[in-house]
């Protein structure tokens, strides 16, 4: 899967709006974005380097930074646009073909997320497992079934 090499129009508008302090959703509708892509800034940015581009040459033109402020929490609050920017705008991005690795680490860091937080780290999106002898659905990371009484070897 390949990413498009160029920065739009409206990729740089809707950059231009978020580095002059409107929402992310404001400053994408007002760029011309669709309502629903707009409701979600983090998918955008992970899947678009274009506008990770233009965000970053805005902020270099600018010498002007998003940054994540302290905590205080207000209806529409700016941290999590300054925390994405900050995390997925990255420089070694620039010269990547996909957006592939973005998508990794995305993964890696809900998985740290869950590890911190002392909960099980979330299965990926793999069929389940079933007993070769019953077709019954196994249980546990050793697939043990409950039907037949048995551990099915993967």
């Amino acid at each position: 899967m390949a990413v498009r090499k160029v920065v739009t129009a409206k990729q740089m508008k809707a950059a231009q709006l978020l580095v002059d302090g409107e929402s992310a959703f404001r400053a994408l509708t007002a760029a011309g974005y669709s309502h629903w892509t707009s409701r979600n800034f983090g998918a955008l940015l992970r899947d678009s380097w274009g506008l990770r581009e233009a965000i970053r040459q805005e902020q270099e033109n600018r010498r002007q930074y998003l940054t994540a402020k302290p905590a205080r929490r207000r209806r529409y609050d700016r941290r999590p646009v300054a925390r994405a920017v900050q995390n997925y705008c990255l420089p070694e991005d620039r010269e990547t073909m996909s957006n592939t690795w973005l998508h990794n680490l995305k993964r890696e860091e809900q998985r740290a997320q869950c590890i911190t937080a002392g909960n099980p780290p979330k299965r990926e999106n793999r069929a389940p497992v079933r007993c070769s002898l019953c077709k019954g659905l196994t249980e546990g990371n050793d697939h043990w079934c409950p039907n037949c009484l048995r551990i099915e070897r993967m």
